[in-house]
């Protein structure tokens, strides 16, 4: 069942090389976390630009059976000729709590700076039960202790938030 999570509010500059409180977890215990059934956890407010851009779902009418994996379609527009990003989805609680459900990295290089680029992400699949009045969420980052970034500091990436879309593969019920 796909998904369309926009922002209301147009592209979404993230500057590049630097993490959010978007996380894919406590590096090297996230296994060991993963085993106790703690997801990583944050708070979603304080995610904005531009340390992170946010895309939110409308609250969910009833329970979805996410099973699968997550694909991410997006547009990137680098002021450099290369970057990397994270992103996160998120089941976010009433509150504003997210527990981390899925997460990946994505790299381009040899691109002319100011030249948009549109990437098809495939997340990995994950098995997660969404609770009635939660919403999904994406987010996006410029970096994330886990993985090494080509961006150039000082770099920024802006995202369309026309072009950003994430499918679920989910269950209702």
């Amino acid at each position: 069942m796909p998904v369309r999570a926009h922002s209301g509010d147009g592209s979404q500059r993230v500057l590049a090389g630097l993490d959010s409180p978007a996380d894919s977890g406590p590096f090297p215990v996230a296994g060991l976390i993963d085993r106790l059934g703690l997801p990583p956890t944050t708070v979603l407010p304080p995610l904005a630009p531009p340390l992170a851009a946010v895309w939110r779902s409308a609250p969910l009418s009833s329970r979805w059976a996410l099973r699968g994996s997550p694909r991410v379609h997006t547009r990137v527009t680098s002021t450099a000729d290369r970057g990397t990003f994270a992103a996160y989805l998120y089941d976010v609680d009433a509150l504003g709590v997210a527990r981390l459900v899925s997460h990946a990295p994505y790299t381009f290089t040899g691109v002319a700076a100011g030249t948009p680029v549109e990437v098809d992400m495939l997340m990995p699949a994950a098995a997660w039960d969404v609770a009635p009045g939660h919403r999904l969420a994406l987010v996006v980052d410029g970096g994330d202790h886990r993985y090494t970034s080509v961006s150039p500091l000082g770099s920024s990436m802006t995202f369309s938030a026309a072009d950003t879309r994430l499918s679920v593969p989910a269950r209702t019920g």
